[in-house]
């Protein structure tokens, strides 16, 4: 018989799924990093052996998209790229310095515990993958982009590239000179911020090219759903639709349409769009399942115990799901190769010019 599930059980379980989400979007661009390596190496082999040029694929995405979602994580993640005295990035670095002054019996301890004490702090992970998801995205863009010139802009890929460059020019001008009026606009804890940042999201999906990988989508899926469930686990959208259901009239400036319809619309877009197999759609429901609050509030703790985990069965998820994020992050950036190291060095350099070289004094 299974246990009586409340709902003051499950907010216990709603920050391991946040994080969740975030890990699942992390993972989503496994894929789309590989796909466009191969792609990028074919275009390199026939620029250098001079062969004939192979049939034409599309860049993973399309360049818009990736446009777009780049846009979507540098909004999410301004509270990274404005100073700031206790900026998250700074708060890891002293973190990492303490872990190191500690004794540990191997490497592999100390790696578990700077990890484990650098993603504690929820400021300081959503930093963190707001940095890591600007990585992938940027390296993603420079594949895409030397690719196009390597494959020697041929009409298609250049018309794609492109649309995108034009897409976005005009917008980055208009940033550009009234960034101190946006900065004032798009701070952390404005919600107009949460709601830029998810119409960007949702707009990349539905743009998103036939090349996109079935992976990309399933991952993305069950990412829009673990974010919901962790809504629905702390009342969140109960909230949100409470004054709708009341009243639909309210419906203009309220979450519900700045928020939850673009998730809805974005995650019907995807199954229509690009999981039409029902493999697809067997691994998108199991993912969703896994990071569903009842189900870990039903099953999570008797894991716990037949794994040992020490404390809270819901800290001991939330330490899991730190680990499986540093790892799922570190294994997207190595794919990434050069093009991964060249954004990494692009970012630190965006980085230290915004908040100044000293930012990385340990």
């Amino acid at each position: 018989m299974l246990p009586n599930i409340y709902p003051e059980d499950l907010k216990g379980f709603a920050p391991a799924v946040s994080r969740a989400a975030r890990l699942l979007s992390v993972a989503s661009l496994g894929s789309v990093v590989l796909q466009g390596r191969r792609s990028f190496a074919a275009a390199r082999s026939v620029k250098l052996t001079g062969a004939g040029a192979e049939e034409e694929k599309e860049t993973p995405l399309g360049v818009a998209a990736l446009l777009m979602l780049l846009a979507a994580e540098v909004v999410g993640g301004n509270a990274l790229l404005q100073p700031a005295k206790d900026w998250p990035l700074k708060q890891a670095a002293q973190t990492v310095q303490k872990a190191l002054q500690k004794p540990q019996t191997s490497m592999l301890e100390r790696a578990v515990e700077i990890v484990l004490e650098v993603l504690k702090s929820k400021q300081v992970f959503a930093a963190l993958h707001s940095a890591v998801m600007i990585c992938l995205l940027l390296g993603a863009l420079l594949t895409a982009v030397v690719g196009t010139v390597l494959s020697g802009g041929n009409q298609r890929k250049a018309s794609h590239l492109a649309f995108g460059v034009g897409l976005f020019l005009p917008v980055g001008f208009l940033l550009c000179g009234h960034a101190t009026s946006w900065s004032k606009a798009l701070r952390p804890s404005n919600d107009l911020v949460t709601a830029f940042e998810m119409l960007l999201r949702c707009a990349a999906l539905v743009v998103a090219n036939d090349a996109t990988p079935s992976s990309f989508a399933v991952f993305q899926v069950a990412s829009l759903m673990a974010k919901m469930s962790a809504a629905v686990a702390t009342l969140t959208l109960a909230q949100d639709l409470a004054p709708v259901r009341a009243d639909w009239h309210k419906l203009v400036d309220s979450h519900v349409a700045q928020i939850w319809l673009p998730i809805l619309l974005a995650l019907l877009w995807l199954l229509v769009r690009h999981l039409r197999s029902s493999t697809l759609l067997s691994c998108a429901a199991m993912l969703s399942l896994l990071t569903s609050p009842v189900a870990l509030a039903l099953a999570w703790p008797e894991a716990a115990k037949l794994m040992g985990l020490p404390g809270k069965p819901e800290a001991g998820l939330t330490r899991m799901v730190n680990l499986l994020y540093a790892l799922t992050a570190a294994a997207s950036l190595i794919s990434e190769g050069s093009m991964g190291v060249l954004a990494v060095m692009l970012v630190l350099q965006l980085l230290a010019r915004i908040h100044g070289a000293e930012i990385f004094n340990l």
